[in-house]
This record gives C-alpha cells, sequence and structure tokens, in this order.
C-alpha cells in the first residue's frame, strides 16, 4: 500500500489554512494537527475491510434469559419490561448470540443482543 505523501503534504496545509481562519492563529500552528488528521483518514482509507458477520436465519426460540446477565446489562427501565414480558420474540441470529425483541403486557419494548450462553 503506497501513500502520495506530496498530496497529503498539500491537503493537510490546506486543512490548517482552513482550521486557522476558522478557530484563529496560523497555519504553521494548525499543521501538526492538521497533519494527524490526514494521516489517520488516509490509514482508515487504507485499512483492510473487515468481513461482515454472518447471520443466520433466526431459529433460537428464547423463553427467559439468565438472571445475572439481567441484572448486569438492563437498566430500571427494560428490567421492569423483561418482569412484565409477555413474549421474547429473535429478530436476528448469530453463531453466537441472539438479538431479541422483548415485549410486555402493555405495548412497551425494547431490542438487545444477547449471548447464547445466557439463554436459560
Amino acid at each position: 500500500m503506497t501513500y502520495d505523501k506530496k498530496d497529503i503534504m498539500k491537503q493537510a496545509w490546506v486543512l490548517a489554512r482552513n482550521f486557522s481562519f476558522t478557530n484563529g492563529g496560523t497555519a504553521k500552528e494548525w499543521f501538526g494537527y492538521a497533519l494527524k488528521q490526514r494521516w489517520d483518514f488516509v490509514k482508515l482509507m487504507f485499512a483492510p475491510k473487515k468481513a461482515p458477520i454472518e447471520r443466520v436465519a433466526a431459529e433460537t426460540k428464547v423463553s427467559s434469559i439468565k438472571n445475572w446477565f439481567v441484572d448486569k446489562n438492563f437498566d430500571l427501565d427494560s428490567l421492569m419490561i423483561y418482569q412484565g414480558r409477555e413474549k421474547i420474540t429473535t429478530l436476528q441470529e448469530t453463531a453466537k448470540a441472539v438479538f431479541v425483541k422483548i415485549s410486555n403486557v402493555y405495548g412497551k419494548s425494547f431490542t438487545t443482543w444477547v449471548p447464547k450462553s445466557c439463554l436459560a
């Protein structure tokens, strides 16, 4: 992977001038910051692409979630919905986790990822 260093330096100077115009100061004062911004951008553009998470059809039926997971990860509103749950619907599934929608009898609901090891 090769970078055009001359082009990156030119873009950094343009960015430094824009920073100095909008925030005050001189372009020389802003150049170090602008150069770091440009290098971060270039490295992000040339970074290797991550493989997408493989999702399978949602087939796992969830009846409940282990208590320690609920206590650790649910806030008060989610906990109230979970305790008065009417149904738990599996929306998506990966090899290690399920994405569920938990609904209560009052029509409130929330969605969350739950590891398969935490299903009861």
